[in-house]
């Protein structure tokens, strides 16, 4: 959901994923509840976004799975170059607990430059370049 205040855009999101398994041991098998907060504000041609997202524990059976979650930070500018077009460029980070390895895509590099994805419990961060057109 959100919400155009006019000198704000304030948007949030909630989510629940449930996997289901046959093995009696989990029960009803993983949880993965998600949260996230983002605003975008007007400055100029241009708007100023950022966002704020959570991904708690996973929940297996009835058991929290001991560090799981992560939290991931997001900000960055857009300029409007037509009423079509706009560039922009900001900084991403996920902080990951232990056990668990979020990324913003499912074949991101790791840092032995061999493997594919992340090593669990590390921090992936970025700096990005955008161009955005609309048709």
């Amino acid at each position: 959901g959100g919400y155009d205040f006019g000198v704000a855009n304030v948007g949030a999101t909630y989510e629940t994923y449930k996997y289901k398994t046959v093995s009696a041991t989990l029960g009803d098998g993983t949880k993965a509840t998600q949260y996230a907060i983002g605003i975008a504000i007007p400055m100029g041609s241009g708007k100023i976004g950022a966002s704020y997202a959570v991904a708690d524990e996973l929940e297996v059976g009835s058991n929290a799975a001991t560090d799981t979650g992560a939290k991931m930070y997001n900000i960055g500018y857009e300029w409007a170059l037509s009423k079509r077009t706009a560039v922009g460029f900001g900084y991403a980070k996920i902080d990951n607990d232990a056990n668990v390895n979020f990324t913003w895509t499912g074949m991101a590099p790791n840092q032995n430059g061999v493997s594919i994805g992340t090593y669990a419990g590390s921090d992936v961060q970025n700096i990005f370049v955008s161009l955005r057109h609309s048709f």
